[in-house]
């Protein structure tokens, strides 16, 4: 039985479908199958109910069976893979979404990468179900999503809570807030920032009539071109575009639903990470002590 066989059924499982399994391994969705079936024909049972027309992957009570001992087969080899105590370095897995990556903790991940030679960071931008899955597979050590969702596996902590503000191009606006009857819909970079804001934005500007939906907060900024034109940030994305863009940033004269971040943990993390990731914990928090996110 071959590592990459079963990989292949978790990444069924994973992403629902052999084709979006196919995706995420580079490989064809023939290659695939051909895995699952070589699994099925050395354990002599079936694992996946294969049936047509059918949208997303059933496991059969077999294959619901064997995802528990694959699941540990993973974390086995994961931590085959990563003893490093001969080389002295400790890597850390984590998954973030785009707006903790690129604004929120760069300054932290900057900070270790200076301060902490012993430490390497394998850092991955998902969406936030994404980081859920992959926590759950185990396949992250450590996971910051901006979404409260069920999971029995996952120990979930609120990190750190932060303003929404305007961040408009250039418009000679005088004062410190803005109404949003001086929006206009239409010059919008829109951000789905979570469920509640995408309400509170619905019933402010019914119906989709911004300009642009931008998929991550990374994009914002590189679409605010034309007077006018703005979106509503969290504070440490406004305040990493300001020190780079030409924008004013404004607080809108209502109040915006704030922007909340959650840390993930695995209740049964792999032994060898432990100590990295309460190393980690231990700076990341710290940092936030001294530099809760604001303007």
């Amino acid at each position: 039985m071959k590592l990459e066989d079963i990989e292949a059924f978790c990444n069924v499982v994973d992403q629902g479908s052999i084709t979006k399994a196919a995706d995420i391994m580079y490989v064809t969705q023939g290659a695939v199958s051909k895995r699952i079936k070589t699994l099925e024909e050395e354990l002599g049972v079936q694992l996946i109910i294969r049936r047509s027309g059918m949208r997303k992957v059933e496991l059969t009570a077999y294959g619901e069976e064997f995802l528990v001992l694959a699941r540990q087969w993973q974390a086995l080899s994961n931590e085959f893979h990563g003893i490093s105590a001969s080389s002295g370095i400790h890597e850390i897995t984590i998954g973030s979404v785009d707006m903790l990556n690129c604004f929120s903790f760069s300054d932290l991940y900057n900070q270790i990468l200076r301060e902490e030679k012993d430490i390497r960071l394998d850092m991955h931008t998902m969406h936030s179900r994404e980081i859920y899955a992959a926590m759950e597979a185990q396949k992250l050590d450590l996971g910051m999503v901006n979404r409260l969702l069920p999971s029995k596996r996952l120990k979930i902590t609120r990190l750190f809570t932060e303003e929404m503000y305007i961040v408009i191009y250039p418009c000679g606006k005088q004062g410190e807030t803005i109404d949003p009857d001086d929006l206009d819909p239409g010059k919008e970079i829109y951000s789905r920032w979570s469920d509640e804001f995408e309400i509170w934005h619905d019933q402010l500007w019914p119906g989709k009539r911004y300009r642009m939906h931008a998929g991550t907060s990374s994009m914002v900024p590189y679409y605010l071109t034309e007077p006018g034109q703005w979106s509503i940030c969290p504070a440490s994305a406004v305040s990493g575009m300001m020190s780079r863009f030409h924008f004013e940033s404004l607080k809108l004269s209502v109040k915006v639903p704030e922007r909340t971040f959650y840390l993930l943990e695995h209740r049964s993390p792999r032994e060898s990470r432990t100590e990295t990731i309460e190393r980690f914990k231990k700076i990341m928090y710290a940092y936030l002590k001294e530099h809760k996110p604001q303007l």
